[in-house]
C-alpha cells in the first residue's frame, strides 16, 4: 500500500446532497478496493484559474488515501466517467520530513546577521579610508 493524494474538482451546482454522494462514491472506489480513506480536506468552492466545462468555479476536495498503486489506473477510469467530476489529479503523498527547530534557525539567521554588519563595517572602513587617501594626493 502506498499512500496518495487525489485531488478532485467537483462541479460548482451541485446541491450538498449529491457532492457528499460524489464524494461517497469515490470513497467507495477506494475501500472495495482494499484501500482506505485517512483523510478528506474539502476547500469548498474557489474561482478556477481557466474556464473548465463552461464554468468558472469549482468545489476543491483533497483525499488523502493508502492504496494499491495497481488500482491508480482504474481510480483514475472511474474518475473520468463521473459527469460531476470536472478535474482529478492523484499523486504520492508527500513523506513526513523532520525540520529543524525554529530556535536553531533563528540561531543560525542571527550569526548570518551579525557577520553580514561586520564585513559592511569593514568595507565602509576601507571605502573612507581610500577616500581620505585620495583627497591627501
Amino acid at each position: 500500500m502506498r499512500s496518495y493524494e487525489i485531488v478532485i474538482i467537483v462541479h460548482p451546482d451541485l446541491d450538498e446532497k449529491a457532492f457528499t454522494d460524489v464524494l461517497d462514491r469515490v470513497q467507495s472506489w477506494i475501500t472495495d478496493a482494499d484501500g482506505k480513506v485517512t483523510k478528506v480536506d474539502l476547500w469548498g468552492k474557489k474561482k478556477l484559474a481557466y474556464e473548465i466545462r463552461k464554468q468558472t468555479e469549482g468545489q476543491y476536495v483533497i483525499l488523502y488515501a493508502d492504496m494499491n498503486p495497481l488500482f491508480c489506473t482504474e481510480l483514475e477510469r472511474n474518475l473520468q466517467l463521473n459527469e460531476p467530476i470536472m478535474r482529478f489529479m492523484i499523486t504520492n503523498a508527500i513523506e513526513t520530513v523532520e525540520v529543524e527547530p525554529v530556535a536553531e534557525v533563528v540561531e543560525t539567521v542571527e550569526e548570518a546577521v551579525t557577520e553580514t554588519e561586520a564585513v559592511e563595517e569593514i568595507v565602509t572602513e576601507t571605502e573612507e579610508t581610500e577616500a581620505v587617501e585620495e583627497k591627501k594626493e
